[in-house]
């Protein structure tokens, strides 16, 4: 249902003449049965049920507010701790990532490292670039047994840093040794045309290992590789800038998150502070609503002082002798006790005095006896 007979007369209304301390229904267009809503409400609020019902529970009301607020500032603090020992965790894993890319860069700008095998004959090259000495992936290298007509004994592709491991068994490695042949490296395209020869340049023997660096030259047969390589070495770059600068990224994101969590936690304790002040100030005030009802226990009992005459009360206060338990006594001025007026009707009410009651006359009796 629509409040306002004219939502254009509420779409910007001017706040500033609006009293916020009282209930308030100044300046508000309302239709017939919003009018009678609101003065229901209105009389409400004012009526003296409704403050002393909201005064009783203002206590609970304050101190759910102040556990609230005080939650709140536990939570705020606990997180700011949480944060700061993620941040620590975070930076630590930062610095091992780094340290071990940068790890890895220094075994990509060399041959492969290899650990002699007494079964075995290891061969490692990398293949470079003669102008820019950047490794040409998916370039193939070849070992070739010059004696036995160009036989290939082992071969292998580049990997993406121009590197090649390569292996010949230790009968291969023998026979080889045996006969003082040594094999020659060729490198070739992916299409098969040679772009790199050196004769007679490994020398196999059982549990060793030798290594080669074949710098191509540049040309257009390897430019599709060399693009590759470019690109992976940009790649390299922007991923070592990352995590050189992931450091500084994390401690600048987490001190914003501190500083957001600090502003809120000085926002919370200042209302706690607040209410602590409040409560300490306002202490006796009885505040707007009047004080609270007084609660029965504290009461004092009444006195007798205090109790009409010929009124009835229990038995539970002061028994009366007589009285059966549990039974009303009926309070009242004592029977001994007359007032003047009572005296004289008494005097009245007995009738003629006998002259032998008089004083005289009890004289007179004593003389004759």
């Amino acid at each position: 249902m629509n409040s306002f007979s004219d939502p254009s007369d509420g779409a910007n209304p001017d706040w500033r003449k609006f009293d916020f301390t009282k209930w308030n229904l100044n300046d508000l267009n309302l239709d017939v049965s919003s009018s009678t809503l609101a003065g229901l409400a209105e009389q409400l609020f004012a009526s003296p049920e409704w403050k002393k019902h909201f005064t009783a529970t203002l206590p609970a009301m304050k101190e759910a507010v102040h556990g609230y607020f005080q939650k709140r500032a536990d939570t705020l603090k606990a997180s700011a701790g949480a944060y700061e020992e993620e941040l620590k965790e975070r930076t630590a894993e930062a610095a091992q990532e780094r340290a071990t890319f940068q790890g890895t860069l220094h075994a990509a700008a060399s041959p492969p490292l290899m650990k002699a095998d007494p079964n075995l004959f290891q061969f490692g090259a990398r293949v470079v670039d003669e102008k820019t000495s950047l490794g040409l992936p998916g370039l193939q290298v070849r070992l070739i047994d010059e004696t036995q007509q160009g036989k290939v004994l082992a071969e292998g592709v580049t990997d993406p840093d121009g590197n090649v491991l390569l292996s010949l068994s230790k009968e291969q490695a023998a026979q080889l040794a045996e006969r003082k042949s040594e094999p020659s490296v060729e490198v070739v395209t992916p299409e098969g045309k040679p772009v790199y020869r050196a004769a007679q340049a490994v020398c196999p023997r059982p549990d060793h290992t030798q290594t080669l660096v074949a710098a191509v030259s540049t040309s257009i047969d390897v430019q599709p590789q060399l693009d590759s390589a470019v690109q992976f070495r940009a790649e390299r770059e922007a991923r070592a800038l990352e995590l050189q600068t992931k450091g500084d990224r994390l401690k600048h994101y987490y001190e914003g998150v501190q500083k957001r969590l600090k502003a809120q936690l000085d926002e919370t304790q200042q209302i706690l502070d607040e209410i602590k002040r409040e409560a300490s100030a306002k202490k006796d005030d009885p505040g707007p609503f009047g004080a609270p009802p007084e609660p029965a226990a504290s009461r004092p009992p009444a006195s007798e002082a205090s109790v009409s005459p010929g009124i009835a009360r229990p038995v539970g206060s002061e028994t009366a002798r007589g009285a059966k338990p549990h039974e009303p006594v009926a309070v009242g001025p004592s029977p001994a006790v007359k007032t003047p007026e009572k005296a004289k009707k008494s005097t009245k009410s007995a009738g003629p005095v006998s002259p032998a009651a008089t004083p005289e006359r009890r004289v007179k009796r004593k003389k004759k006896s």
